[in-house]
C-alpha cells in the first residue's frame, strides 16, 4: 500500500468495531519502509496475532495512559480508509518489533 493510491473513505454500513474481523488480505511491502510485527494487537476490537504490518511514513510510537502503544499502519478496514489517518493499532509494550519491509508481505485488509 501507499499513500499516493486513493481508497474509499465512506463508512456507510461499515461496522465501527468488530471482535471477529481478522486479516483478510496481504499484500508485499513496498521496498526500503518500516513494518511492525505484532505478536499482539488490537484494532477497533479485534484482536490480531502474528502479523506484519506496514507503518505509516513519519509514524511515532504513542504512548497511552493505561500503559499499551499505539502505531499507525497502512491497513484497511473492511476496504476502508479513515478520512485522515491510517488506521492505529494498540499493542502492550514488547509485543512488536520493527524492522526493515524488504521481502516482508504485510496485512493489507482487515474485515469478516
Amino acid at each position: 500500500m501507499t499513500s499516493k493510491e486513493q481508497y474509499r473513505t465512506d463508512w456507510d454500513d461499515i461496522p465501527d468495531t468488530d471482535s471477529n474481523a481478522e486479516p483478510e488480505r496481504s499484500e508485499p511491502a513496498p521496498p526500503r519502509r518500516q513494518v511492525v510485527y505484532v505478536k499482539q494487537a488490537t484494532i477497533r476490537n479485534a484482536t490480531i496475532t502474528n502479523a506484519y504490518f506496514l507503518l505509516a511514513e513519519g509514524y511515532a510510537v504513542q504512548q497511552r495512559s493505561n500503559g499499551t502503544e499505539r502505531l499507525e499502519v497502512e491497513c484497511l478496514w473492511y476496504d476502508r480508509k479513515p478520512k485522515t489517518t491510517w488506521m492505529h493499532i494498540t499493542v502492550p509494550p514488547g509485543q512488536y518489533q520493527i524492522q526493515s519491509s524488504e521481502g516482508i508481505s504485510v496485512v493489507a485488509n482487515i474485515a469478516r
